[in-house]
């Protein structure tokens, strides 16, 4: 379930939300995840297509973040994905090496989301 609170740096917040909006994904909520340390994302999803954009924007953002200013990156991203009736389509919790992975094409999202899912 989605969890209020903002996440403690909004640039971090921002990146995300920027990231989401170029693959064109606007059905999201940001805040903390289960851990301070986490970012955490809800989005909602319409079908396999959608699913992967969400994980190759969320990732690649995340890579970048890595890169650029790890003093600012989440230690971890909890990403929830709903379905259009709430229910849940996939539960994440990615690192910065899985993030990588997915972002450098090492895996394809296909065979990202059947081994980092967690139902």
């Amino acid at each position: 379930t989605f969890r209020d609170g903002t996440y403690r740096d909004p640039k971090v917040q921002q990146a995300f939300e920027e990231g989401l909006e170029a693959y064109h994904i606007y059905l999201y909520r940001t805040g903390t995840g289960t851990q301070p340390t986490y970012f955490f994302l809800e989005v909602q999803v319409n079908g396999q297509k959608e699913v992967i954009k969400v994980l190759e924007s969320v990732t690649t953002t995340y890579h970048l973040l890595v890169e650029k200013a790890p003093e600012r990156a989440p230690e971890k991203l909890e990403v929830q994905m709903l379905n259009e009736s709430g229910k849940e389509a996939g539960l994440f919790r990615i690192t910065p090496e899985d993030a990588t992975r997915l972002a450098t094409g090492k895996v394809t999202a296909e065979d990202f989301f059947l081994q980092q899912v967690i139902f």
